[in-house]
Parts: C-alpha cells; structure tokens; sequence
C-alpha cells in the first residue's frame, strides 16, 4: 500500500489519472481548443496559446492535425498579419459538441463513483496542488 509520504508515487499516480483521462476523451489533445472555440468564437493562435498555457509547437501541430480534419481554418488576421486567426468550420462546430458532450459523460463516469463529501475534499486538495504549480511550468519542462 501507499506510504503516508511517498510523494513520487502519488506524482505518479496524479499523471497516471491525468493521462487517462486524456485519452480517454473523444479527441484527445484537441477536445479543449474543439470546446474553447465553439464558446469564444475566433481567437488567434496567440490567443489560443495564452489560454491553454501550451507551447507554440505543440499547439501548431495540433492545430495542423485539426485543419487537416477538416475541424478548422486558419486565416491572417486582417488588422494584424502576423497573428493567425483560428476558426471552426461546420464539421469543427459539430466535433465541439461531441467533444463537450464526451467530456461531460467522462466527468460522471470519473467521479460518478465518489461521495459529495470525497469530491468536496479532492477539490480542496487539487485546488491546493494547483496552487503550489507556476502557470507556466509546462514551458520550463517541469
């Protein structure tokens, strides 16, 4: 069983779950930015960036994989060329509802299984970890 303080275990264990969550989505990698802009409408990829705290690669090859999907178009910014402007096409707007859809059915499934009281407390505990990780520690490789 798990020692009261074996912190890499439960690192690791945080990771296993966050992993399987991921790829247990509709569209993993892509369900987010699907949702975020079916909600916000057209947003810049440095919008997009700024908002889900992602590398710029990483987003870019996401991004190329979703037009290649037929789920977006990128376009220049008309009042600023060097931003690029990302919107959902038909099939991007249908993707988005599916993956909101998905996400929501995910979320019961997940914690479906746990007391009102037990998801008052890991929300506690996951807001307090949350809160010990700077914004953008993905960037620094952390």
């Amino acid at each position: 069983m798990l020692k009261p303080n074996d912190n890499l275990t439960l690192l690791r264990l945080l990771h296993q779950c966050a992993h399987r969550i991921n790829m247990s989505s509709k569209f993993p990698g892509q369900g987010r930015l699907l949702v975020l802009l079916h909600k916000k409408g057209t947003l810049t990829q440095r919008e997009l960036i700024e908002i889900t705290q992602r590398r710029s690669a990483t987003l870019s090859e996401q991004l190329a994989s979703m037009e290649k999907s037929g789920y977006i178009t990128r376009t220049k910014n008309s009042l600023d060329n060097r931003n690029i402007d990302v919107s959902l096409t038909a099939l991007g707007e249908q993707a988005a509802i599916e993956a909101e859809q998905a996400r929501a059915e995910l979320a019961d499934r997940v914690f479906g299984t746990l007391q009102k009281e037990e998801k008052m407390q890991l929300e506690t505990i996951l807001l307090k970890l949350s809160q010990t990780l700077p914004p953008s520690c993905h960037e620094k490789g952390v």
